[in-house]
């Protein structure tokens, strides 16, 4: 799932937030162990709704698998240091994390954030026919578009490496772009 929220920035931006996250909420109910969510949720992970919606899919941080710390996400920009983890990968059981990044600034209002995944358990529970579903362009994830801020790097029971990427910004660089077509 590629996920982005409005952001709560006044109330009627607020109400919006809580409606996208009802939606979210009940689209990631019991959505299973193979599932990934990333983007820019609008929230930490103190907030209630973050928290209902991590538990309605049975999913988690894979920062916080990886033990990677804060992360900061945001603001990706200017001379403020980022204070907030806002971007996350969300992961199911069937889905390890190897390793999560916070990428540098690279102009955008959010920095992204890189995971690499570990799928084998999601390749030996389809008895191997996940590959009709890898083309030139990668591992297709639950729909997850080609451009991203967010990248999902996976890496297959074979070896190999295939990445899909969430559109969570209408911004993109450089950077995002590279990561999106290796």
């Amino acid at each position: 799932y590629a996920v982005h929220p409005v952001a709560p920035s006044d109330y009627w931006g607020l109400r919006r937030w809580k409606g996208d996250y009802r939606t979210l909420t009940d689209a990631l109910e019991g959505a299973g162990p193979s599932t990934v969510g990333a983007g820019d949720f609008n929230a930490t992970g103190a907030h209630r709704r973050f928290r209902q919606l991590k538990s309605a899919g049975g999913l988690q941080d894979a920062q916080d698998l990886a033990g990677r710390g804060f992360g900061a996400t945001w603001p990706g920009t200017g001379w403020v240091p980022p204070v907030m983890r806002l971007d996350h990968v969300l992961v199911g059981d069937d889905i390890g994390v190897e390793q999560v990044e916070v990428l540098d600034d690279d102009g955008a209002d959010h920095r992204g954030v890189e995971a690499r995944l570990r799928l084998s358990g999601l390749v030996r529970r389809l008895g191997g026919r996940l590959g009709g579903r890898l083309g030139r362009s990668g591992l297709v994830i639950a729909g997850v578009p080609p451009r991203c801020l967010t990248a999902v790097h996976a890496t297959l029971a074979s070896g190999s490496r295939h990445s899909a990427a969430s559109g969570v910004n209408r911004t993109h660089s450089p950077r995002s772009e590279r990561i999106a077509s290796t």
